[in-house]
């Protein structure tokens, strides 16, 4: 897609839970009331969307893992403040 475009492609996901409707139930082989993690991902070159990929796993057998990025507004160590 990015050669098709001729720009780089960013891309957003989302993921959340619920529970399995009869479809996911069958197609997943898991029991009634069992959720599903629901993966969307949303491709984009700038403002425009080229994809969106939705994902449905058993939420017992996935786990979800993702690094978080410390803002430069949460600096360590931090300046102390000093009373004079």
């Amino acid at each position: 897609m990015e050669e098709h475009f001729e720009a780089p492609i960013s891309w957003e996901e989302t993921v959340s839970s619920r529970p399995a409707d009869d479809r996911e139930q069958q197609q997943l082989r898991i029991g009634a009331g069992l959720p599903v993690l629901v993966v969307t991902r949303v491709s984009r070159i700038g403002e425009r969307v080229v994809e969106v990929n939705r994902t449905r796993m058993p939420a017992d057998r996935f786990a979800v893992n993702y690094q978080v990025m410390r803002d430069e507004t949460a600096k360590w160590p931090r300046e102390v403040e000093r009373s004079e």
